[in-house]
């Protein structure tokens, strides 16, 4: 028994708030403290941009191929680079290739997890 059923709906909604979330963090001046350590910055950015990507891909493809891999994975790395450009106009923030890389190797996990989870389901479904 099924008790939630998501359909794409749900994940284009969750795409947009989590598009919205990591704006707005980006709209946040820098504190100009260290951090916790060295690297969570890469960290964050390949947990945001992998999270995008997933709700990216549920939310626009029922079925999942190289094209909707490159399409999904491209629009978040543009998103990546659109939020490192407006990141260097905030006080105490900067850009870095560095993040964009972070962003893009989240952006292809993310995506593979949306399609391992299709994979997974199909395979349920044909029990």
């Amino acid at each position: 028994m099924n008790i939630l059923k998501l359909d794409r709906r749900h994940f284009a909604v969750g795409f947009l708030i989590w598009a919205g979330l990591i704006f707005w963090s980006a709209s946040q001046p820098g504190s100009g403290q260290a951090q916790a350590f060295e690297g969570l910055d890469k960290i964050q950015h390949f947990f945001a941009y992998g999270v995008l990507a997933f709700l990216l891909a549920k939310s626009i493809y029922r079925h999942f191929g190289w094209n909707s891999l490159v399409i999904v994975v491209m629009t978040t790395i543009l998103l990546g680079v659109c939020d490192e450009l407006y990141q260097a106009t905030i006080p105490n923030r900067s850009s870095s290739i560095a993040d964009v890389i972070a962003d893009s190797i989240g952006a292809i996990m993310g995506f593979l997890s949306a399609w391992m989870w299709q994979i997974y389901n199909n395979m349920k479904r044909k029990e």
